[in-house]
Parts: C-alpha cells; structure tokens; sequence
C-alpha cells in the first residue's frame, strides 16, 4: 500500500500579540484603574501648584517691600518686575477664597489626590500581577495536559513552532512551562497595563490640560503622535532578534536538559569537560544575542524618552514664554508641566514594554502552539469486550523507512501473548501503539484502528519514576486517588519524609490496605527493604522489578475494589521486564505477571527470552521488515527452537565474594522531586555579598561600573525635575531672560544626561549579569562529580537541572532587581537631604523622616506583609521545573498507566501554592509602590507648608522652596524599586546561600579532557585489592573485600544478583566512591579517583541516547578535534551489529535518532551505546550490561564483535582492559576472570 507522511502541523500565527486566557477581562479593570490614576495625579498636581504659586506671591510681596535679603535698588532687575499670576485651580465656591490664596482644603484635596493615586497604584500592580499569575498558571495546566495526553508523533511529525523544534523537545517544554513562561509577566503587568494606560491616561490628561491650556494642550496633540509613530520604526528592527534570543534560550535550555539526562554518559565517555566548552559556547552565544536584542530595546527607550524630554521642553517653551509675558498664571504653568510628562509617560511604557515583553510574547506563541498541537485526534479507542482489534496499523520514525505496516491482528480477552522478533523490528512500537503512546500514520483510503480496553498498565525497558521514594512512587499507582500525598514529599527545609514511616490511619494513603498492598508487592519482588530508597538511587535491575511491582499492586487493589472477583478489564503491556535481571530476580518477576494475568487482564509481554513466560497462550512474531505481524501458537514456538537458554560461564576462573548484609537499607534518599535548598541558614549582608562574589567570579570593579551610571541616572532625573521647578517658578516673576539661560542650559543637560546613562547602565547591567550567569553556570557544571553521591543523586538530573537551569536564572533575574536599587538608593537619599538642608534648612527634618522611613521602616513593614511569600514564590518555581521535567521524562509511564490526570490535579495543587504565593507578593508588591509615593508626595505637600515661615520672612525665594518640594516627586520611583528590592533580599539571600552551598570551596580547574589523555592510553594494568565501600550516609559497607585485576587486551566479568553491589564495585572503579579499605592499582601503583577516572570508559547501564543524529551520538567518543569519519563510524557500528540498519535509514549516519532514542528499539540504542564506547579508545573501558534488550543470537553476535575489538585495537596492539558487568552467564564467556558478588 503507499505510506504517507503525516503532516506537520503549523500553528496558527498572527502578526498582533496574542493576548492571552482572561486578557480582555483584566484590560477592563486595569482602563477603570488607570482612569483612577490619571484623577489622583490632577489633583495633587493642583494642589502642589496652588500652593507653589502663594509661595511665590508671599515671596515677592516680601521682597518687594523692602524686606529680606534679597531686597535692594535693583531687585527688580533681578527678581523681576511682577507678582507671580494666578489663574486660580479650585473654584472659590470649592475653597472659599479667591485665587492666589491658601486654604487649607486645597491640602486636603492634595491629601486626597495622592491617596487616590497611592491606592490606583496598589490597585493596578495587584490586578496586573495576579492575571499573569492566573494566565502562567493555565498556560502550565494545559501545556502539561499536552504532554500527558497526546501521543507520541509518527511519520515524522514533530511540533514545529516558529520554526524550530526546541520548545516541542521535553527540555524545551520543561523550561518553556517553568522558566519560560516567567516572561509572561512583563508582558501582563508592564505590556497590557500599559496598553490600557496609554489608551486612558493621555485622553484624561489632555482633557484636563486642554481645560487650564489650549495652547500647551495644542503642542500636546501635536507632539504625542511621535512617540508611537517611532516606536513602530524602531521595534520593526528588534520582533526578529528577539525572536532569536528566545529561540537561543531554548536552545540552552534544551540542551541542559539533553545534558542532565545523559550525564553518566558523558562521565562514562570522559565528555563531561567537553561539553563544558559547549555548553560556555551556547551560554555565551545566549549573551551576545540577548545583548543585541537588549540593544535595540533599548535604543529605543533612549530614543522614546529623547522624544518625551523634547515634547516637554516645548511645552515648557511656550510655557516660559508666556510667563514671562504675564499671559498665564504659575498655577497653570506648574499644573500643566507637572500632568504634561504623565501625557508621554503611558506611551513611552508601551514602548519600552513592548520590547521588554517579547520573551512573554513569544512563550504565550509557543506554548499555544504545543497546546493546539497536544488536540490532534488518536488512533486508539476503547473496546467493550476486553480484547485487542488492530486493524490496517502502520508506523515510521523520521528518517526510516516504516516499522510496522498494515498490522492486523485480534488478541482475545483475558489471553497472555508473547512479542518476539530480532532487535529493531518494531516490537516496542507496537506495544506503544496498542498503548495510545503512539499514533499509526494515515495511508490512502484506509483509517488506522486500534480498538483495546480503557484501563491499561505499562511497563517500559526504561520505567520512569516521579516520586521521592519506592514506597511512594508504589502508593501513586496503587492509590493514585491520594497522589497528592505520594508527590508532597518536601518539607518547609526542603527533607524528604517518607510515608512508609508514618503510622497507617484507618483510611486515606497510610490505610492498612494500602500499606499491605504496597508491602505485599515489594515483598514479591525483593524490594521490601529498599522502600525507603530514592527510586534514582535504584540499580537497572532494581529499577524493573519495581515498575513491576507498582503494577502488581495496583492490579491487586483494582481486585480488592472489584470485590475480590479475579476477572477485570485491563490490558497490560510489558516491554523486556527480565533484562538485568539475574534468574532468581527474573522468577519473580515472571510470578508477578503470573498472577497480574490470573486475574483476567489481557497480557502482551515483549521479551528476547520466551522461556521466561510458559503460560503464555500466543506468540507474535515482529520480523523486523515492517511485513505484516504474524501470529503462531506455543507449540509451534517451541516446534520452531525459539526458545532459548543463557550458556553457562565456561572453563575459567571465578572469584565468589558474599555480598555485604544489609547494604540496600542504607541508600541515600533523594528523588526528582526533592527540594535542593534544604535548611538554609540565614547570612549577613557581608556573607551574602562574598558568596555572591565567589560563585560568579563579579568583582566590585566590575560593579562599579552599572552602579555609578545607575545612580547618576537617579540623580540627573531627580536634578531635572528640581531644576525644572525652580526655572518655572522664577520665570513667574518675569526676570530678564540672561537670568533664566543658564537653569534652561542645565535642564536640556539634565534630561538629555538622563536618557544616555539611563541607556549606558541597562546595557552595561545586563552584560553584567548574563555574564555572571554564564560563569555560576560553568562553575556548576565542573563541580558536578567532585561529590561521592554525584552519579546516584543525578542518574535523574532533577538536582543538576535545578542547579543549571532554575538557579542560574533566579540569579541572573534577582541581581539586577535586588543589588541596584539598594545600592543606588542610599547615596540618593543623602543627596536629597544635602539639597534640602541648602534649600529649605527646616524641612531637613522632614526628608531625613522620609528616606529613613523609605529606607527602613517601609520596606520592613512590606517585607512583613509579603511573609516569605517570595521565597515560597521562588521554591515553587524550582519544584515547577523539576517536576515539569520529571512529568515530561516520566510521561510515557503515566500516560501508559492512566495516572495523567492524577499528576496534573497534584500539579495543580503546586501551581495554587505558587499562585498564592505570587498574588501575596504582589499584594505587597503592590503596597510597597502605593506606601512609597503616598510618603513621598505627602512630604513634598508638607515641605510646601513648612517652607511658608521661612518664605514669608524673606529668608528663601520661592524658586528656591519649590526644588525640595518637586524632588520628593521625583524620588518615588527609586524609593519604590529599593522598596521592592528590600523586600526581595531574604529570598535572594536565601538563593545565594543555596547555590554556594553546592559549591565546593576549591573551585575546580576547567581543563578540558586532553589533559588526561596521556595517562588515558597508556595504562596496561588495573586491580582492585580487597576493596570495601559504602556510600555516604550507609551504617554498613556496600561491598566487602572485592578483589580482582584485568590486563589490556584481556576481559574480567562482575556478575551477582541485583542489589549485590555491582554499582558500587563500579563507582569505585571510576573514581567516583573512595573505598574506605583496600586499594586500586593501575600500573602497580595506588591510584586517587582523578587517575581512574582518566584512564576509563564506561558505558552505564540504559546508557542514554541524545536527541542528536546517529552520528552526533558517536561523535561524543572523539575530541571535537578528532571528529571521526564516516568509515570509522560504519566500521564501528558493524562490530556491534547496526552497520546495515544504519545504512537502510533514509539519512544514514545524520538519521536522527529522537528523544532518548525513541525512534530506536531498545536493543538498537544499547548497541549504539556500546559502538560509542569502543570508540573511545580508553585504556580500560568498563561495560553494565551490555546486552540488555538484545534477543539470545543478537547477545551472543554482540559479545563475540566486543571480544574481538577490545583484544586489539585500532593500531593493531592489545585492545584495552574490559570490565563487563552482567548477570547473564553467556556474557561473561570471554572472560579471563569473573567476580561473582553474592
């Protein structure tokens, strides 16, 4: 039949920004909150004016009749020759007074305005942060719904947004969902609250202005259009930078990601320092590209507030002018210049919003484009009888040819069936499709069917777990109902507490049942004493047992709920349960689905070994050549010699070492979702900086450098906004224009200065930061594995993915945030006491309250409202991103158990803690703004008052008491940033805390893997002299007097049952555990863990596969500078068996091998794992279980091809050392010595 691609679906993309879930409600209230802001600001401005204009009327009737210093012959020359005009603001029938006069109502409107604005201010950060709260935590829910409900893509189809697959990878969408979606924040609380601004503020202000001034309102009109009219020009340039950097990210983020998961290979292969080249390489790629998009963004803002300082020169202008005429009153001159900069202030948000927002932008495209994609209908449907019907079934991966075609076949209720066939031949695959886990490709006039039971159990070659501990990850299948118990593990120090040690209760997750059930299965399986284990911590063989088991339990319980009858509907998939598995282990398992099928479920087991399974009624033959299935019975499978025994050892030499009692109890307890910050204690402002400094390598001259043009950025805005008081005020008194140029000079400096530092100190703070980031990036790779526990506690990756991705990016985002605006807020507030003690000497006091107040007492106050709750903000985001991930990496067994929705009610119930952490943050966010501005107006209103006394007796011009009271207007802003930066610091010490923590005090060197090469191909000899070992936190070794020794060109075998310390024999053979007895000789002599760790290669145990090409995959055995070719590649990949399947794929050695190597069958990716290692070219090279999911004849190929490249290498000399770890005696055939662990 023809075969046809399935279609890659586009996402729909629009050229308008998308608005995101609930938008449109939130834009209502944030125009109705605007409207209030604009309200609150007239107000106070008129009041501020009105009471400016009397003092300026007091001063010059004082000075004017001869009283005060300022009086003398030419006073009018000098002072001018009028009384400041006014128009009169308040009507008299509000006031009581005429114009010109004070009242003390008009301080109550001023009171009143500014309580306005203060609550408006509270009002819109708490609106605006609570929907991006709202519109993260539903973009998360669904895009989580995605992943664990669609199925995997065939044909090819891969989720393509934008262009790139980066954000549609696991890596992509685990960071897209957790920190990604972050940025949707800017886009909410500065975006759309911008946009509902600059659709109501500027119609509100010019209104009010039009009212006081037609003229200025006229110049208004005029002048506003430029701003978004040069907004559209500038940002055309920056939407396709952006739109890089962010991809850039992804690409980092993704490959973090690949890296965490494939972590022991990389150790394994000696890569690690490679990669760490990579990895700077990307990081520094990110930092460029972002500093360019920053760039244009910000040539932009400079560009916007050059537009806005400009407008208002003009305005000021025409202002001035008519000042100096007498044609218009101060009141209205101060009025109109104090509302004209709030007309432009909307808009040049927007602006700088817009360009500050792309990154939410685009997360809300992605993630709407993985969502629509998740919709795509399935093959799979349910069938009422309890059997399988498969009917016109076909499967290919990207770059192959079909795995399956036109598969038809009826599996009857309640049956076991066996899957067999070569390696590769699409075994796996159909399990999947059987599964839902993988769609069949339409064809031409024929619609895939696969019709199955509802209720299905899986378990994989590769099982996932998500809990913290066995006993947990047992108590989420067998009582998923109660999985927000199994998965809320972590405690407020961040500890594991294990519910196998609380007492049951008489129902709930703790029942006698439940725990009866859980305790019965782990019994089953040789697990009960490793319940308390983290499952990361659990050996390959281990790890089988337990997939088995929570399916055993589960099965158990649906029995107990059903009444005890022993028929149920379930159709239970099993792929390879018996590979690592000794044959003691693999009796168990084989029992356990014994009895799984004795209850009527409808059993498919894939296996290499069909003797393991003699109840079973079918076999299917898969034969590799995507032909039809074909079905035979069990007499004509044993008729045909198909099933198979192991061959024992042979004539050689067998050391047996009995096996340390009791060492699988004492095992670490750390899962992927643990939390990793643990029990911080709390630090100094001084340790907090030096730990700051050692992580990221940041100098004080290096941040000096953003701290001096931040605060010159401060102090010229707040010098402008005083300057430009005074220069209004003294041109009321219409003075000869020589006496005005110099304060006109010093206003087109200040705003003009303003801009270009402001512009100078974002650039130089981001290049700051990212680079620092990329540094505490680095640093953190190198250190991983300088610690004993490293290869168990990050087999999973949860802690190093938390520690590159989620760390680094609190950091990089909090210094800015946090170290600025503190830093720059002392020296500002003792700049603005100095100038009030020259200016008005007896409100000194009142702005020393202020910014003592500012500094201390407001900040501490908002610190207690928010009670920790950005800390819990910042721990809910790194739990998010490790349990995104795990939910990402473990959704093929949630999706193959039905436990999806379970998860995401339990993912749910973290996203309301972190949504109530994140909507009292901005709760206190929010009155942290409103408190700092009502302070900081209230004292500019009460300077005015106090300044009368001093004014009225001639002692101070009115010009002069005009500059402290416009610059407390103009301290709110940096107030409110220090404020918030306050609040923020304990959870940013807590971060820098956490992340020194994991740093060791020696930094190490970064080195790169050729400085190890010497000793790597040089060793000839390795033997360990009766080693013991344990692993931190154990009371007893692991292994006990191990001793044995291999030659180059000569192989030993490990071999005992699981948990009899063949990983930890390995960790010591890698340097990884010292042992705490005994010795490790290369070359006769004792050798630290640097040595081995240099003159090894291993190949671990499900050795992870990059979602690379093939020949990437390999490529990661060589230097880059020794890439090998494709002839290299093909004579390696013929040693294992994969040379032709290799070269019958479409794209040969560039055919890409997907998430894992998903596109791979399992025994396909174990012999590219082990092709990899061969090409190391190592002295010893150290293989677990090579022949894991490879049926009998493709093991015993494997074994022969393995034996005869390691006896001789390239150069036609012995072939290196080979320590092959199995439990299958035909393995170790070869093997000159073996050590049996018992």
């Amino acid at each position: 039949m023809t075969q046809q691609q399935a279609p890659t679906t586009q996402p729909r993309t629009s050229a308008r920004p998308p608005l995101g879930p609930g938008a449109r409600r939130i834009m209502a209230w944030l125009s109705v909150i605007s409207g209030l802001r604009a309200a609150g600001l007239v107000l106070f401005a008129a009041s501020v004016a009105t009471l400016l204009t009397v003092l300026a009327r007091e001063a010059f009737r004082v000075v004017s009749s001869g009283n005060g210093p300022e009086a003398s012959s030419d006073w009018a020359d000098f002072v001018g020759s009028h009384s400041a005009g006014a128009d009169g603001l308040f009507p008299s029938w509000l006031t009581g007074i005429d114009p010109g006069h004070w009242a003390w109502q008009i301080a109550a409107w001023g009171v009143a305005g500014l309580a306005i604005r203060a609550l408006a201010d509270w009002a819109l950060s708490v609106a605006s942060q609570r929907a991006a709260s709202s519109t993260k935590s539903d973009l998360r829910r669904r895009l989580l719904e995605a992943v664990l409900h669609r199925s995997s893509t065939s044909a090819g189809a891969r989720i393509e947004t934008g262009g790139d697959s980066e954000s549609s990878s696991d890596g992509g969408i685990a960071v897209l969902a957790s920190r990604g979606l972050d940025a949707v924040d800017d886009y909410y609380v500065k975006s759309l609250t911008a946009m509902c601004s600059s659709a109501v503020i500027p119609v509100v202000l010019l209104l009010v202005v039009l009212w006081l001034d037609p003229i200025s309102a006229l110049v208004l009109v005029l002048t506003l259009p430029l701003v978004p009219l040069f907004m559209i020009l500038i940002g055309k340039t920056t939407q396709q930078d952006t739109r890089e950097a962010q991809t850039q990210l992804l690409r980092l983020s993704s490959h973090i990601v690949e890296l965490s998961r494939g972590l022991p290979v990389l150790f394994g292969l000696r890569r690690n320092r490679a990669q760490a080249q990579a990895l700077d390489d990307l990081g520094e790629n990110y930092r460029r590209r972002t500093l360019t998009t920053l760039r244009s963004a910000f040539q932009s803002s400079l560009a916007l507030e050059l537009i806005t300082t400009i407008s208002v020169a003009l305005v000021a202008v025409f202002i001035g002018l008519r000042l100096v005429t007498g044609s218009i009153g101060l009141d209205t001159a101060l009025a109109v210049l104090l509302i004209a900069p709030e007309c432009f202030q909307p808009l040049r948000d927007l602006g700088s919003a817009f360009h500050q927002s792309q990154d939410g932008i685009d997360a809300l495209r992605r993630a709407e484009a993985v969502v629509e994609r998740g919709r795509a209908p399935h093959t799979r449907q349910k069938n009422q009888d309890g059997g399988v019907r498969v009917r016109q079934v076909s499967v290919a991966y990207p770059g192959r040819g079909p795995v399956l075609t036109d598969v038809n076949l009826d599996i009857s209720a309640g049956s076991t069936t066996v899957v067999v066939g070569p390696s590769g031949g699409g075994k796996s695959t159909l399990l999947k499709v059987l599964g839902g886990m993988i769609d069949a490709m339409p064809a031409e006039h024929q619609t895939p069917t696969v019709l199955a039971p509802s209720e299905t159990a899986w378990i994989s070659q590769t099982p996932s777990f998500l809990a913290a501990t066995v006993y947990d990850e047992m108590g989420l299948y067998t009582a998923p109902e109660f999985a927000e118990t199994w998965l809320a593990e972590v405690d407020d120090n961040g500890s594991v507490q294990s519910k196998s040690l609380e007492p049951p209760a008489s129902d709930g997750p703790q029942s006698s049942a439940v725990d009866s059930l859980i305790g019965g299965a782990l019994t089953d399986l040789g697990l009960q004493d490793l319940k308390d284990v983290a499952p990361s911590a659990l050996s390959a063989g281990q790890a089988r047992r337990l997939a088995v088991a929570r399916v055993l339990a589960r099965v158990r319980g649906m029995v107990l709920d059903a009444g005890g009858s022993r028929q149920i509907s379930l159709l239970v998939l099993v792929d390879e349960p018996t590979a690592h598995l000794d044959d003691r282990a693999a009796a168990s398992v084989a029992g356990a689905l014994r009895e799984i099928a004795s209850y009527g479920s409808t059993v498919i087991w894939v296996t290499h070994d069909p003797a393991t399974v003699p109840h079973a009624e079918y076999f299917l033959e898969v034969p590799g050549d995507g032909q039809v299935v074909v079905t035979y019975s069990r007499t004509q499978a044993l008729d045909g010699s198909r099933l198979t025994k192991d061959a024992a050892y042979g004539d050689r030499h067998t050391v047996d070492i009995p096996q340390a009692e009791g060492q699988g109890t004492d095992a670490p307890r750390e899962g992927y979702l643990a939390g990793s910050e643990g029990n911080v204690a709390s630090r100094s402002v001084v340790q907090t900086l030096g730990s700051l400094k050692r992580i990221t390598g940041a100098r004080l001259t290096t941040a000096l450098g953003p701290l001096s043009v931040n605060f010159l950025t401060v102090a010229f805005g707040a010098s402008l906004t005083a300057l430009s008081g005074w220069l209004i005020v003294r041109a009321s008194q219409q003075p000869g224009m020589m006496y005005l140029m110099v304060a006109i000079v010093g206003v087109r400096f200040f705003g003009l200065g303003r801009a270009s530092f402001r512009y100078a100190e974002r650039l130089l703070t981001h290049d700051v930061v990212l680079r620092a980031a990329n540094r505490l990036r680095m640093t953190a790779w190198r250190t991983v594995g300088e610690s004993a526990l490293s290869l168990r506690t990050l087999l999973r990756g949860g802690a190093f993915l938390d520690r590159l991705v989620g760390d680094v990016d609190e950091l990089r985002d909090a210094m800015p945030r946090v170290l600025l605006p503190i830093a720059t807020n002392i020296p500002v507030m003792v700049g603005a006491v100095v100038v009030t003690s020259l200016t008005v000497p007896s409100a000194t006091w009142l702005v020393g309250v202020a910014a003592c107040m500012s500094t201390f007492c407001l900040p501490w106050a908002v610190t207690w409202a928010d009670r920790r709750a950005e800390s819990i903000r910042r721990t809910a985001t790194s739990r998010t991103l490790r349990g995104v991930v795990g939910m990402t990496e473990a959704a093929e067994d949630l999706r193959g158990n039905s436990l999806g929705p379970h998860v995401l009610r339990v993912f749910r119930h973290w996203d309301a803690d972190s949504l109530n952490a994140a909507r009292r943050s901005a709760f206190a966010a929010g009155l942290g703004n409103a408190t700092t501005l009502g302070l900081w107006w209230l004292t500019a209103l009460l300077i005015g008052l106090v300044a009368w006394e001093p004014v009225s007796s001639g002692q101070i011009s009115a010009p002069v008491a005009a500059i402290p009271v416009l610059l407390c207007t103009a301290l709110v802003e940096p107030a409110a940033q220090a404020t918030d930066a306050l609040r923020a610091w304990p959870a940013f010490a807590r971060l820098v805390a956490k992340i020194d923590r994991g740093v060791p005090e020696e930094l190490p060197s970064s080195r790169t893997d050729h400085d190890s090469e010497t000793t790597r191909h040089n060793a000839q000899t390795l033997r360990i002299q009766n080693v013991s070992a344990r692993w931190p936190g154990m009371e007893r070794p692991a292994v006990r007097g191990v001793s044995g020794g291999v030659e180059r060109g000569q192989a030993l075998g490990l071999t005992g049952p699981s948990g009899s310390g063949k990983s930890t024999s390995l960790a010591v053979l890698l340097g990884f555990l010292r042992p705490e007895q005994g010795e490790v000789i290369v070359d006769g002599v004792k050798s630290d863990p640097v040595t081995l760790r240099g003159v090894s290669a291993w190949c671990p145990q499900d050795a992870y596969i990059f979602d690379s090409t093939v020949r990437g995959n390999l490529a990661l055995a060589k230097p880059r500078g020794q890439a090998p070719g494709d002839d290299e590649l093909y004579s390696v990949l013929d040693r294992v068996g994969l040379g032709d399947v290799v070269r019958g794929f479409q794209d040969g050695l560039d055919t890409r091998v997907g998430a894992g190597g998903s596109n791979l069958s399992g025994g396909q990716r174990q012999r590219l794992a082990v092709a990899r290692a061969l090409l190391t070219e190592a002295s010893f090279l150290l293989l677990d279980e090579p022949t894991a999911h490879l049926d009998h004849e493709s093991a015993q190929e494997l074994m022969e091809e393995i034996d005869r490249a390691t006896r001789l290498d390239a150069h036609g000399v012995s072939g290196p050392g080979t320590i092959i770890i199995s439990h299958r005696p035909a393995d170790l055939v070869y093997c000159a010595d073996v050590i049996a662990l018992k």
